[in-house]
């Protein structure tokens, strides 16, 4: 059930950023202050599903949730806590997994740091964090 949900919140999460790209861009092109103030605030959705997602990836690693595949590739029932919790860094899906949910993070701190210092260049580069 933990697991569906994890795939929803990255469902969402991919379907906002989206919506978060053609916003920044339209945002950027046509001017429009309402426009890029939304593609921050997709930013920072993204950043909470991510997180929610990536929390569930991690409760599934302590719990010892071998119905996932990563899970059961990666923990075992004699594996600590703390081991578990660092098995989602070793495969490729997984430590791709860790690092979206970084640039998810990152994208909506430059996106609440560039958007008043930079307004012109600021929607582009969150287009672009999004799209990534």
């Amino acid at each position: 059930m933990l697991a569906d949900l994890g795939q929803i919140y990255l469902l969402l999460a991919l379907v906002i950023s989206v919506g978060e790209a053609i916003t920044a861009v339209l945002g950027a092109r046509t001017g429009s202050l309402r426009m890029r103030k939304i593609a921050c605030n997709f930013t920072l959705l993204i950043a909470a599903l991510y997180t929610l997602a990536i929390g569930v990836m991690i409760h599934a690693f302590i719990t010892k949730d071998f119905s996932l595949k990563l899970v059961s590739a990666h923990a075992s029932s004699d594996l600590s806590a703390i081991y578990s919790f660092t098995a989602l860094y070793a495969d490729k899906s997984g430590s791709i997994f860790f690092w979206g949910w970084l640039l998810s993070l990152l994208t909506a701190v430059i996106a609440f740091q560039k958007h008043r210092r930079n307004p012109q260049i600021a929607p582009y580069a969150i287009a672009l964090m999004a799209i990534i």
